[in-house]
This record gives C-alpha cells, sequence and structure tokens, in this order.
C-alpha cells in the first residue's frame, strides 16, 4: 500500500502505527533539554542543502492483518525539490518542484498544484517551518511533546487544527543523539490507520542532479 497525496506532502515537512501496537522497547523520559534540542535541529536544518536516503515503509491498515512493507530512496534538495521513491513491491515516485506534485504509477505521469486546495497551501506553509526547524515552536497547528531515550530524541506533534485535522491525528519524529538525525517518522491517521517510516543510508549535503526531480 503505497502513501496517498496527502501523505506524501506530509512527509515534505521533512524531507508513520497506532502506538499501543508499536510501542517503544526502551525507556522514555522527558527531554531534559528542549532549547538546546530545537536549537541544534534549527542549525542543522541551515546547513543541511541536500539529503538521499534509503527507507522501510510499514504500513498499518485496521482492515487487514499483515502490515505492508514497502522499500524506497528519498532525495531532497534546496529549495523544496524532493524525490520520494519506491521501489518495491511496486514503482511509484512522487516528485515535488516549482509548486507541483508529479505523480508516475508505472508509466503514467499526472500532476497537481501544491496551492490548488486550501489543505494543501497549509501544508506547503507547514513544510517551510518545518525545514527550517520552526515546526517545532507552531503552536497553532500543533501540540508537540518532547521525549528521549539513552539514544534517540522523540518528538510528537498533536494535530490541532486545519484541513490536516481530518486526516492527521498526529505526527512522531525520531532523532539521532549523534547527528540529530531524523531516523523515524510516524503518522497516526484519524481512522488509526498509521504508517512507519525508518530511514538509513543518509546522506548529506552530497551532490544531486536537478534531473532527479523530472519525471519523464
Amino acid at each position: 500500500m503505497l502513501m496517498n497525496k496527502y501523505q506524501i506532502v506530509i512527509l515534505i515537512l521533512l524531507i508513520p502505527y497506532v502506538e499501543n501496537t508499536f510501542a517503544d522497547s526502551v525507556d522514555v523520559m522527558p527531554m531534559r533539554n528542549i532549547n538546546k534540542f530545537l536549537n541544534r535541529i534549527e542549525k542543522e536544518s541551515e546547513n543541511t542543502l541536500s539529503i538521499s536516503s534509503d527507507f522501510i515503509q510499514k504500513k498499518h491498515l485496521s482492515f487487514i492483518s499483515n502490515d505492508v512493507i514497502s522499500k524506497g530512496k528519498l532525495y531532497f534538495k534546496k529549495d523544496n525539490l524532493l524525490r520520494w521513491e519506491y521501489y518495491k513491491p511496486y514503482k511509484y515516485i512522487m516528485v515535488l518542484n516549482g509548486g507541483k506534485i508529479f505523480i508516475k504509477d508505472n508509466d503514467q505521469v499526472s500532476s497537481f498544484d501544491i496551492h490548488s486546495s486550501k489543505m494543501f497551501t497549509e501544508i506547503n506553509d507547514i513544510m517551510l517551518s518545518a525545514i527550517t526547524g520552526e515546526i517545532f515552536k507552531d503552536k497553532t497547528k500543533f501540540t508537540p511533546a518532547f521525549f528521549e531515550t539513552n539514544n534517540e530524541y522523540k518528538v510528537k506533534l498533536n494535530v490541532i487544527s486545519g484541513d490536516m485535522k481530518k486526516y492527521l491525528e498526529k505526527i512522531v519524529l525520531y532523532f539521532s543523539k549523534h547527528d540529530y538525525s531524523l531516523t523515524r517518522l510516524q503518522m497516526i491517521e484519524s481512522n488509526n490507520d498509521a504508517t512507519d517510516i525508518i530511514f538509513l543510508n543518509r546522506i548529506l549535503n552530497n551532490e544531486i542532479p536537478d534531473k532527479i526531480f523530472n519525471i519523464d
């Protein structure tokens, strides 16, 4: 099960399992120094020009017993260029470029303007604040809660307003304590379906050709 258009745009915010189903395997405590964390995330965001990363996605659907597992590759480049590509079990590509989203499903290509609806306009605004690290401070759209373990930071963003509330209940982000990189992202939907994405082999500031963000 591939992510729908709404879920893909949510991922553009920084680039999802119901918590009792995917409980943390280690002790979680309140974050001890939130300001230090926020300042470091903002600094890392400012210094990040590009990202390439493999990912593994697990999709939990309430009406089926087994989770659906997908694999793929993520490319991000300032400003606001993103390619989200699945290669297993299906080939599917979604690209954000020039305010438009392009989708390639097998050989069929379609596109739509990210500003074509109030919902996508709102998400686009959130995207910009996420890249600069301001998303954690935006209490008009999210209620944040900050936690940590011995190895990682965890931020829960409860959705409180906007069209997003119709689809999403919360976003949970995990960051490495080693380099403050995003290692995992969970999206819990309003209907209790959820997606869990783990990022692997992450490379920062590598040269990514502009053609990566075009779909033929």
